[in-house]
């Protein structure tokens, strides 16, 4: 199988290196990836391949669900989570792993900038939540306890305004749990999952949750928007200690995108396949963002 990476935004995709794609949104996710044949909008038919990754099994780490649970690399389950044979005629997922990867807002109190959160949910206004293909959640933690990454596992939250204010963030922690707030993943995991592309999601904490953002910044929909809020930012000097601080953290979250990207890349790159996904959970949850500002 292969691996791409799918990065919201440039800065993201050059902090990452290597092939990372950039792609804001769904519709900028390129045909190739999501397989589909000329003319059909389907996935094409792929035979399985001889091994899979094997699902989490009972010795696994494992937090409560919903529950952000900080972990490293003291108590790692060996690497070989390995292959093991898929047994004639098992369904097989699509034969690419995407990685979404990118940078958020940081809604547990205990993160920093930099602080990386690997998705093991995503949830959006209204929407059913998401869930990444459990072989290769549970190959991703291992690879990151394995190579010594500190992270956490929680759920993500996708929202048109993210919070942008000390008090919605921690409205935001207590009402929905996730540990980051990001303004893609969900459109993203949506788009790869109606393809039956296995998809993982691993964000980097820009502002945390005690930060509030300058207002110019808070109103950033796209990169284009960012000259704008430059002019901005010249016009209010007392915002400028905002925008340093905000810097920084950009530096710091860009640096934990280096450190856990290419440690998932190098993780999946052995895997030569995986069984297709179950079917979403029957009455799966539709998760409101009310109060998200």
């Amino acid at each position: 199988m292969r691996t791409v990476i799918l990065a919201p935004m440039s800065r993201e995709a050059r902090a990452i290196g290597g092939d990372a794609t950039i792609c804001p949104h769904a519709r900028d996710i390129p045909a190739s990836i999501l397989g589909r044949q000329a003319g059909t909008g389907a996935p094409p038919e792929h035979a399985p391949p001889p091994a899979t990754l094997q699902s989490p099994g009972p010795g696994d780490a494992t937090t409560p669900d919903g529950e952000a649970a900080v972990t490293s690399s003291e108590h790692a389950p060996p690497p070989s989570t390995v292959a093991r044979p898929v047994p004639e005629g098992t369904p097989v997922a699509h034969p690419t792993i995407v990685i979404i990867a990118g940078v958020g807002g940081g809604l547990d109190p205990s993160l920093a900038s930099g602080a990386l959160i690997l998705g093991r949910r995503v949830l959006a206004e209204g929407r059913p939540e998401l869930t990444p293909h459990p072989a290769l959640f549970a190959a991703a933690r291992s690879a990151l306890q394995a190579g010594g990454i500190g992270f956490v596992s929680s759920q993500l939250l996708t929202a048109a305004r993210p919070p942008a204010t000390a008090a919605a963030k921690r409205d935001a922690w207590n009402t929905f749990g996730a540990a980051g707030v990001d303004m893609e993943t969900y459109e993203l995991a949506a788009a790869l999952e109606s393809a039956g592309v296995p998809w993982l999601a691993l964000r980097s904490v820009l502002d945390t949750a005690a930060s509030t953002l300058p207002a110019a910044v808070a109103r950033w929909s796209a990169e284009s928007d960012e000259r704008q809020i430059a002019r901005a930012a010249l016009r209010t000097p007392r915002d400028w200690p905002a925008y340093l601080r905000l810097a920084l953290e950009l530096r710091a979250s860009l640096r934990g995108l280096r450190r856990g990207v290419p440690v998932l890349r190098a993780a999946f790159a052995s895997i030569e396949s995986l069984p297709a996904a179950r079917s979403p959970r029957p009455g799966a949850v539709d998760v409101p963002l009310v109060g998200i500002r």
